[in-house]
């Protein structure tokens, strides 16, 4: 058996990669009620540098204005934001918990609330 060598990848200069499990980890992050709660689920189909380095996106983007950043964090900030408006787009927020919904979806939230049938 041939072993074949691993090449690290630094996630943080990856935006491309990043830009591909953003959608999924916001999707997991709805599931769970709240990208900390996913964060610290063992399963997931976002690789584990990737999550750290989300991880970080998100504090930095609690921090604000506060902290001076540097062009990975900040690219990697406008990814995490453009992907957020964007899964905005296609979901809605539970009028009784405030859970993540899939625009139009018919299936009850997680609370029992359901969307009226004409909405």
């Amino acid at each position: 058996m041939t072993a074949y060598p691993i090449t690290p990848i630094d996630v943080a200069r990856d935006l491309v990669g990043l830009r591909a499990v953003l959608p999924d980890f916001l999707e997991e992050a709805a599931e769970a009620g709240s990208p900390h709660r996913a964060l610290r689920r063992p399963e997931s189909a976002v690789p584990y540098a990737y999550r750290r380095w989300i991880e970080h996106l998100f504090l930095l983007d609690t921090l604000g204005d506060r902290v001076q950043l540097t062009a990975d964090e900040a690219l990697g900030l406008a990814s995490l934001r453009n992907a957020r408006d964007k899964f905005g787009d296609t979901h809605t927020r539970c009028p009784k918990c405030k859970a993540w919904l899939r625009a139009g979806s018919v299936i009850p939230c997680r609370c029992g609330w359901k969307a009226p049938a004409n909405a």
